[in-house]
């Protein structure tokens, strides 16, 4: 961790904190994932975390975030990610209003190609919200958080584990 000077806080989610950090070493800006051990209940949100890093681990590709770095303290456990400075869909979508039906087909596009990569490795993200599409600096989307997100093996084709937003999932 000392490798690394935090900028600023960029998000809170359920297990920790993202930060936006600067490694001189490299000279590169990255966001850093945080997550506290004793804030990581049970054997399930265990196997969130850890299938997090399985799959941005094997993931490469040009619309989902990329994962740089990741380790551990005895106290926190540390990803570090490509730093994606356009912020999230719904940001832009509070601060510009309605997109342009171009704009909309590119972002529709793009995602369903990140989706398609990942149903493609057998990887369900079950959490897809606009809050966690990004955009890069020349409005490409980064598909991001994949704490929620399942390898689906031959034996499994299907899942029937209730996850992700409340807001976002459908009313049946």
């Amino acid at each position: 961790p000392e490798d690394f000077e935090v900028l600023c806080v960029v998000g809170q989610g359920a297990f920790g904190k993202v930060y936006q950090v600067y490694r001189a070493m490299t000279e590169e800006v990255l966001a850093m994932k945080v997550m506290r051990k004793d804030r990581i209940p049970g054997k399930d949100h265990a196997e969130y975390v850890q299938t997090e890093k399985s799959i941005l681990t094997r993931i490469k590709h040009p619309y989902v975030v990329e994962l740089r770095y990741s380790f551990q303290t005895p106290q926190k456990l540390y990803l570090l990610l490509e730093f994606v400075n356009g912020g999230h869909l719904y940001y832009q979508l509070i601060r510009q209003g309605i997109f342009s039906e171009k704009v909309a087909q590119l972002y529709a596009a793009e995602l369903v190609l990140a989706l398609e990569h990942l149903h493609s490795q057998g990887i369900a993200h079950r959490d897809l919200k606009p809050e966690n599409i990004l955009l890069d600096v020349d409005g490409h989307i980064k598909l991001t958080d994949f704490g929620l997100a399942r390898t689906m093996g031959d034996s499994t084709r299907e899942t029937n584990s209730m996850v992700g937003t409340v807001e976002y999932m459908a009313p049946e």
